[in-house]
């Protein structure tokens, strides 16, 4: 991202196929946008296009319907200004979850989250399951949503209440999945806690104005806002290898 020169990016995940003109519904999309937007793309995973999201208060999400907002996302195919990017750097140590955080930060800054149903792309079959051990991910991401996206506490407490009970009875089946998905709990919990202050000024970083953005900026080497150095990120690094 840091030596991509468009001022629009789509980002793709190597195991979707985009169809010819996908790449043109995302972009016409985006120039149909009324503010500081981005634009997911549909991406088929088993029979239908994955649409934007909302949270349910069971903690996972459902189809946003016709004029509700979405939470987020899905990021398999989506267009976003190389300024967003800078200015909210994606976290790629998550194993699970990152649209759903990166949904939550870019409600709190204000940017909408559209679909181009016509940019349509196929995701391989083998669905990324959400196990046990990947809820620590999740629920970081849920949290960021309850306290980052806006103060919700009615939110935490369906998360720490009906959503760790829906866990406590999915997993109840084996000692070892349950134990793995409490650990999961706590460490998604711990996480949580030590990045709120950097995830909070995170979201709270101004719109980049993405006009001319080419004009303002003829410097190459101008370097964009430092990333953050979370310890989610920090905890994820010995899991992805």
């Amino acid at each position: 991202m840091q030596v991509a020169e468009a001022e629009l990016l789509v980002s793709v995940d190597d195991d979707v196929q985009v169809t010819p003109g996908a790449i043109h519904a995302l972009v016409d999309a985006y120039d149909r946008r009324t503010g500081p937007s981005v634009v997911a793309g549909a991406v088929v995973w088993g029979e239908e296009p994955i649409p934007p999201m909302v949270l349910r208060r069971i903690g996972y999400g459902r189809a946003a319907r016709d004029g509700e907002r979405p939470d987020f996302i899905n990021s398999s195919l989506f267009l976003y200004p190389r300024a967003y990017g800078r200015q909210w750097p994606w976290n790629e140590k998550m194993d699970r979850g990152s649209d759903v955080l990166m949904g939550a930060i870019w409600r709190r800054a204000g940017v909408e989250m559209l679909w181009a149903p016509d940019a349509r792309a196929f995701h391989e079959d083998d669905r990324n399951v959400l196990t046990a051990g990947r809820h620590g991910d999740y629920v970081y991401a849920l949290l960021a949503h309850a306290l980052i996206a806006a103060r919700r506490p009615y939110r935490l407490a369906l998360i720490e209440t009906v959503t760790l009970a829906a866990g406590l009875k999915g997993y109840a089946r084996s000692r070892s999945s349950l134990t793995e998905y409490v650990r999961a709990w706590v460490r998604g919990h711990r996480a949580f806690v030590h990045d709120y202050r950097l995830l909070r000024d995170l979201a709270e970083r101004p719109i980049p104005d993405t006009r001319r953005t080419h004009e303002r900026c003829p410097d190459s080497d101008a370097r964009p806002p430092s990333a953050p150095t979370s310890r989610h990120a920090s905890q994820q690094r010995g899991s992805d290898s």
